[in-house]
C-alpha cells in the first residue's frame, strides 16, 4: 500500500498533466480559430469551396462541420424538396393600448397581434448569404399581412435556426416578451395548411379570407382547406369580373393600337399572376382572351 504523501504527489502529477492538455487544448482551438478566420477572409474574397454550406458555416461561425452545419443542411433539403411551395412565418406581439398611472399593468391593456410573412420558394432554393450573414429565399415576392405589401428587397429573410438568441424553431420555447411562443415557421404547404388548421384566427386578427388574399398576391393558391377553397371560389368570380372588363375595353378600341398594346400587357400580366391553370383555363375559353391576336396558351 502507497502511502498518503506518495498518493499526494500522484494527484499533483496528475493535475500538472491536465493543465497541461488543457493549455495544448487552448492553444489548438487558438490556431483553429486563427486558421478558420483566414479561410473566411479568403471565401469572402471570392475563394470558395464547392459546398455553400460549409462556406457559410465558416464565415458565420468560425467552424467547420459539427452540429450547426448539420442544422443548417436539414434546413437546406427541407425548403429545396419544396420549390415552388409557400414558406409561412408567424410570431405573436402584443401593442398597448391602455395607459395607466405608474406601476399599472393589466393584461386588458394589450391587443395580441399575429405577424404573419408568406413567400414562395423560388427555383434556387436555400441561399446562404455570406455577406449578410443571412439564409434567404431570393425574391422580390412576399407578403405580410399587416403591410399588405409586396417587399421591395433582394430576398426573404428565414429565421436563423442556430441563433442562440432566438427561440423560433422550439414549440416548446417561451417568447422573450410578454410569454408569448416563438416564431413558428412552415416549410411547404403541408406545414401552411396544418398551421391554418390549428389556430383561432379571429382571436388573433388574423383570418383565412386575409391569408387567401396574401396568397393570390402572390399569384398562387393553396390547395386542401375547405374554407380556402370557398373563398378562392368567390374571388374568381370578382376576378372573372375584371378579366371581362379589361376583354371588353380591349376588343373596343382597335383603332388605337398604344392603348390596345397597353392593355393586352394588362391582361398578360393578369393571367400571368394565377398559377391554378384550370382556372386561367377558364378565363381564356370563356371570354377568348387575345394576347398579339392569339389565344393565350396555358
Amino acid at each position: 500500500m502507497t502511502s498518503i504523501t506518495e498518493d499526494l504527489r500522484e494527484v499533483e502529477g496528475l493535475n500538472s498533466d491536465i493543465e497541461e492538455k488543457e493549455r495544448e487544448l487552448a492553444q489548438a482551438k487558438y490556431q483553429l480559430k486563427q486558421t478558420l478566420g483566414k479561410l473566411a477572409i479568403r471565401i469572402k474574397a471570392g475563394e470558395f469551396t464547392k459546398d455553400p454550406i460549409t462556406d457559410f458555416v465558416i464565415c458565420t461561425h468560425l467552424e467547420l462541420g459539427g452540429e450547426k452545419d448539420k442544422k443548417y443542411r436539414d434546413l437546406a433539403k427541407k425548403v429545396n424538396s419544396c420549390i415552388g411551395q409557400f414558406i409561412l412565418t408567424a410570431r405573436l406581439f402584443r401593442t398597448q393600448h391602455v395607459f395607466g398611472g405608474p406601476g399599472h399593468v393589466d393584461s386588458g391593456d394589450y391587443i395580441t397581434h399575429l405577424d404573419v410573412n408568406l413567400v414562395v420558394i423560388s427555383k434556387e432554393g436555400l441561399f446562404f448569404d455570406i455577406a449578410n450573414r443571412d439564409l434567404r429565399i431570393r425574391t422580390h415576392n412576399w407578403v405580410n399581412n399587416i403591410r399588405i405589401i409586396k417587399s421591395k428587397e433582394s430576398g426573404f429573410i428565414l429565421p436563423n435556426p442556430n441563433n442562440e438568441d432566438q427561440s423560433s424553431w422550439d414549440d416548446e420555447a417561451i417568447g422573450v416578451l410578454a410569454n408569448l411562443p416563438p416564431m413558428k415557421v412552415c416549410i411547404g404547404d403541408e406545414e401552411v395548411i396544418q398551421w391554418l388548421r390549428d389556430n383561432n384566427w379571429p382571436v388573433l386578427t388574423f383570418s383565412v379570407a386575409m391569408f387567401a388574399e396574401m396568397s393570390l398576391s402572390l399569384g398562387r393558391k393553396l390547395r386542401g382547406l375547405p374554407e380556402l377553397e370557398a373563398y378562392y371560389g368567390r374571388n374568381k368570380t370578382r376576378d372573372l369580373g375584371h378579366l371581362h372588363d379589361l376583354d371588353i375595353s380591349y376588343r373596343t378600341i382597335s383603332n388605337k393600337p398604344e392603348e390596345r398594346d397597353a392593355l393586352c400587357a394588362k391582361i398578360q400580366e393578369f393571367l400571368q399572376k394565377h398559377e391554378d391553370y384550370e382556372v386561367v383555363r377558364d378565363l381564356c375559353r370563356d371570354y377568348d382572351v387575345l394576347v398579339n391576336d392569339q389565344e393565350v396558351k396555358t
